[in-house]
């Protein structure tokens, strides 16, 4: 204090700055501190009370020493000395504001010889707190010491946190008088069952593997010589065992090494829509040592070609559904799977032995520079989540898996290898399976699938319709439901949980963390109250929770930091961009060698060592269960028009049906170019990426420093209800009445505007779009191999649903094969007498068991 010649006072408030902004975690701080207001020299001898509230506001540099706070708090007490005389009241008053402060200190140094027979002050006298929180420093001068005490109402708090809040100021009292050279960001106000705490949420749930684990595909090997003839992927009435997916697999890398010419290390993009041809696919890339890539058929071809830009990749494969989507390296896989095409008995891959750390698969995702960015992972990270899996029962060896997750999603790659790998059975849907939900829960329980994964949105819609055919008993056979890429939603988990009596896994995780980091398991409904909770950290992770200064945060269940995550299902980079990669992989944050992944999600710890999702840091979304960067969707729509000036993309939740949209406000003076830019964002964007609602506007609100300032753009709910109510061409025929009472009904409108308006354009979304596809087999009989659900994506209008319903329709009444001819006359000869006999058709046939094996599953199925 001498050094800065400060008062105690000037120390006292310094120090209640710092406090406030750790708990806080608030750079702007007004602290009201007491002026006993004799600022003229004949006021100094009078008796009476001339003491006046004096608000004290600090705006805090995190990065100032403390001997620069000092400073700063010794300057702004002089400086508001001199207005020591205004009245508090009037200062309110003036700013047209009530009272905002959060706390007073009062600071007094004490030297009378009264006051030390005078009872140190308890922070739990019963007194009444006029302020939320009351700060006093009292100095004993006969004893050389210095006192403080809180006074904290009680009606924010209770007995146990303000005790806590003391402690802390302790701490910080501690820390404050050791080293003025110290930063005020790294003053720390953790307790020691606190620390305790943070080094036991990295010690849980630790295993021992291997160093020297085989690579992917030598771990399928292994299956396959354990059990040859079980089921390894079933497609409908497709199937494969272990030994046979092993054989076309080693085809087809065999052709990929010697008529390919692919090496160690390149990469292999497959094209392909849910097959089995995909499955195979995937192996044999990796039994090439080559790297696997995935397209998603129907993005649009421009995003495909960028992406295989970046891969520089010397073939493609592809089926005969993706064949003609590129015009040269195309490798079909129908062409080639064929039992008798090769014979590779005897034939060695000569693929030199890869390390368990190269690169196995990349996944491209949504970019913030306006074009994908590859996330890079090797073998060692999805083995090593895999084995997490297996350590936390959320797929096991004996499990029969649907794989639901499209490969568009990270996720895809650990359902479906992972299954393999452990030796279970992977049940593969048709392409648009995953959005046909009469398909889906049929197959479930056709198969006595015992696993699956869905995100939340989708598991809503799943509970709902089942709920209302009252069908759950479909699945009844699940042991295991994982759900990652969302807040869970209580009310479908309630369904779900009463209907069935699997073990709910609620995942968390990016895709540079090998999908999973974090999971939490639920028995029971009661355990999930609050969606937002994520549960604990996988096996062999650790993490920190960091504040913007890279300081830890109070595990109190209310500070929030960002997540950073270590340890081996973390990536090794993005491909080409190592300087994204040097941006998210910090080194230095412990005395670890690996480094921590920055996932930019906001989270907080509880007492209990659960972590708690709050939201991003940045302006990636998540979108039924889609990773997006919103600034990839801007970039887009900047480079559409040379009119457009401004743009900026939000997630919007609608305030009645709860449904989630992008909506793009551009800044432009042409304000009939919406189709254009519509027409853009398909060209070049997934469809979960196209904005619902294109808001023209002629100049977006900003801020004083020039930012957009979302909170002042206009309502997308009023811009909704703007469309409905504008009428146009009503249904005329009876099929289009029944598509448009469909259409108010999914999105719970009064009325459909016009026949022409497009389903998304009223709020609609690919999940609710399934939800309708539904509802149209209950009205309409067809074919569902011949309309599909991405047919009445691309034609997105009631005139346009109403034309591929009538034109698919079924005709119940066709003629008769000479089998059901056969089959009625026979009928009619036994049942068409008095006799009431029980009779049954056989169809003789004897069949010669040609190899030397069967598999007895195969056989019951074709029976």
């Amino acid at each position: 204090m001498a050094e800065h010649e400060m008062t105690l006072f000037q120390v006292g408030l310094a120090a209640f700055y710092i406090f406030l902004f750790k708990l806080t975690q608030q750079t702007d701080l007004c602290v009201l501190t007491i002026s006993a207001n004799r600022y003229r020299a004949e006021l100094k001898d009078i008796l009476g009370f001339f003491s006046n509230t004096l608000p004290q506001r600090m705006i805090i540099d995190p990065h100032w020493t403390l001997d620069q706070l000092f400073d700063c708090t010794k300057e702004l007490c002089l400086k508001s000395m001199r207005h020591a005389h205004f009245p508090y009241q009037e200062m309110g008053e003036l700013q047209g504001i009530q009272t905002l402060f959060l706390a007073e200190p009062i600071c007094q140094a004490k030297c009378s010889s009264e006051l030390v027979l005078k009872p140190s002050r308890s922070l739990l006298d019963d007194m009444v707190a006029k302020f939320d929180m009351t700060c006093s420093i009292d100095y004993n001068n006969e004893i050389r010491s210095i006192t403080a005490s809180l006074n904290v109402s009680t009606d924010l708090f209770d007995a146990k946190t303000i005790s806590t809040m003391a402690y802390r100021f302790q701490c910080l009292l501690d820390q404050v008088f050791i080293s003025v050279s110290s930063f005020v960001c790294n003053i720390s106000l953790l307790l020691e069952h606190e620390t305790e705490l943070l080094q036991q949420v990295n010690m849980n749930n630790k295993f021992q593997y291997q160093s020297n684990l085989l690579l992917l595909h030598e771990q399928f090997a292994n299956r396959v010589e354990e059990h040859p003839q079980k089921l390894a992927v079933v497609l409908d009435n497709q199937c494969l065992t272990y030994g046979e997916l092993f054989y076309f697999a080693q085809l087809i890398s065999y052709h990929l090494i010697n008529a390919c010419h692919i090496q160690p290390n390149d990469i292999v993009p497959l094209c392909v829509e849910r097959s089995l041809e995909r499955t195979i696919g995937i192996l044999a890339t990796l039994m090439s040592h080559a790297i696997y890539c995935p397209l998603t058929p129907n993005h649009p071809q421009q995003r495909l070609n960028g992406i295989l830009r970046q891969t520089n990749a010397h073939c493609i494969l592809t089926h005969d559904m993706t064949a003609n989507k590129f015009e040269s390296k195309t490798v079909n896989l129908s062409s080639l799977i064929r039992p008798n095409n090769i014979d590779i008995i005897d034939q060695s891959l000569n693929v030199p032995r890869r390390d368990f750390d190269e690169v196995a698969y990349i996944i491209f995702t949504s970019g913030s520079t306006g074009e994908p960015k590859g996330v890079q992972l090797t073998h060692r990270n999805l083995l090593l989540t895999v084995a997490s899996y297996a350590y936390n029962g959320s797929i096991l060896p004996t499990d029969t898996a649907l794989q639901i997750t499209p490969c568009s999603f990270d996720a895809h790659v650990p359902e479906l290898l992972g299954c393999l790998i452990m030796g279970g059975t992977s049940i593969l849907l048709h392409p648009d399976g995953n959005m046909q939900l009469n398909y889906l829960t049929s197959l479930v329980e056709r198969n006595q699938a015992s696993y699956m994964h869905s995100v939340p949105s989708h598991l809503s819609i799943i509970c709902e319709q089942l709920e209302k055919d009252n069908a759950f008993e479909r699945l009844v056979t699940l042991r295991s439901l994982c759900s990652s890429g969302e807040a869970m939603d209580i009310r479908s988990l309630n369904k779900f949980r009463r209907n069935t009596k699997a073990t709910i896994f609620n995942l968390y995780g990016p895709a540079e963390c090998t999908d999973v980091s974090i999971y939490k398991i639920t028995q029971d409904v009661k355990q999930m109250i609050e969606p937002t909770c994520i549960g604990r950290l996988s096996p062999n992770l650790v993490c920190r929770i960091l504040d913007p200064y890279m300081q830890t945060i109070i595990p109190d269940g209310h500070q929030i930091g960002e997540l950073f995550v270590s340890g081996p299902s973390v990536f090794p980079g993005y491909l080409n961009r190592n300087d994204l990669t040097q941006c998210v992989l910090i080194n230095g944050l412990s005395d670890r060698t690996e480094p921590y992944y920055k996932t930019g999600d906001l989270v907080r710890l509880d007492a209990y060592g659960s972590l708690h999702y709050v939201g991003r840091k940045d302006f990636m979304v998540k979108l039924r269960g889609q990773r997006i960067e919103l600034g990839e969707i801007e970039h887009i729509i900047l480079n559409a028009s040379v009119n457009v000036t401004r743009c900026v993309v939000i997630k919007h939740q609608h305030s009645k049906t709860a449904h989630e949209y992008l909506v793009a406000y551009v800044q432009t003076t042409v304000m009939n170019i919406e189709s254009l830019l519509q027409q853009r964002c398909q060209e070049q964007l997934p469809s979960y990426m196209v904005p619902s609602i294109f808001v023209l506007l002629d100049k977006l609100p900003l801020s004083t420093n020039g930012k957009i300032e979302r909170r002042l753009l206009p309502q997308p709910d009023a811009i909704i209800e703007q469309i409905v109510q504008k009428r146009g061409e009503q249904p005329k025929t009876k099929i289009e009445q029944e598509v448009s009472a469909l259409w108010c009904e999914i999105l719970r409108l009064d009325m459909v505007p016009s026949t022409t308006i497009s389903f998304f354009k009223l709020g609609g979304n690919s999940l609710l779009l399934m939800k309708l596809y539904y509802s149209y087999q209950n009205i309409v009989q067809f074919d569902t191999n011949s309309l599909l659900i991405s047919h009445l994506f691309r034609r997105s209008t009631i005139i346009d649903h109403a034309q591929l319903l009538q034109s698919q329709q079924l005709n119940i009444e066709r003629p008769a094969s000479f089998a059901q001819t056969r089959l009625y006359l026979d009928e009619c000869l036994r049942f068409g007498t008095s006799k009431n006999s029980i009779a049954t058709y056989h169809m003789p046939l004897v069949y010669e068991i040609i190899q030397t094996s069967i598999s007895l599953k195969r056989l019951e199925r074709a029976l």
